[in-house]
């Protein structure tokens, strides 16, 4: 029985604090973006959230990240990239119709952020999870009576979407090569015939 308790103490702190049911409609543009090294990468996405906005919530986007290689790991390495967060910065907000401050209920189309990819990055793909985060509250907290102390349902809520950044080398590279191989095969050739 000892035993027993202690796995359910260990299985309940498992758990993370945060876990809510997530239903943030995320629409990226293209999950899948090529650049060259040195380029950027950047993710839009249409948002709506009816089952929440239909309870009478409201949401606030408060940041977004990119996790490499799961739900919640760490950024990439630098050698590979970094991320910049475009929408946690632009108080982002979705309401029910009809509420205080003409905030909308969906966004066809908002930048969620950007990678940088690394000069030095090796060619292939970097594949990863585009992280929303977001609160949930019980009033627009853009009304002029929102009280975040009073309102709050769930400040820490998370929605994951896979993605994943194609580094491809530059078309001239491809054509340098091309040349440097054709002309050691027609050197080595004329090299054959003397």
């Amino acid at each position: 029985m000892k035993h027993f308790l202690c796995y359910v103490a260990t299985a309940c702190w498992l758990v993370p604090a945060h876990a809510a049911t997530v239903n943030l409609q995320v629409s990226l543009s293209t999950p899948v973006v090529s650049v060259r090294p040195g380029g950027t990468a950047e993710w839009f996405a249409a948002l709506s959230d009816p089952i929440d906005l239909g309870g009478g919530l409201s949401l606030l986007i408060t940041g977004s990240s990119f996790d490499v290689p799961c739900q919640g790991c760490a950024p990439p390495p630098a050698s590979d990239g970094t991320y910049s967060d475009l929408i946690g910065a632009g108080f982002v907000v979705l309401a029910p119709a009809g509420n205080c401050c003409g905030d909308p209920e969906s966004i066809p189309s908002e930048p969620i952020g950007t990678v940088a990819v690394s000069p030095s990055s090796p060619f292939g793909s970097l594949s990863g999870f585009l992280e929303i985060d977001y609160a949930l509250f019980s009033d627009d907290p853009n009304d002029p009576n929102f009280n975040p102390d009073t309102q709050t349902v769930n400040p820490d809520v998370r929605s994951f979407t896979a993605v994943q950044i194609n580094v491809v080398p530059e078309p001239c590279t491809i054509l340098l090569l091309m040349f440097a191989g054709i002309s050691v095969s027609v050197g080595s050739a004329l090299n054959h015939r003397r």
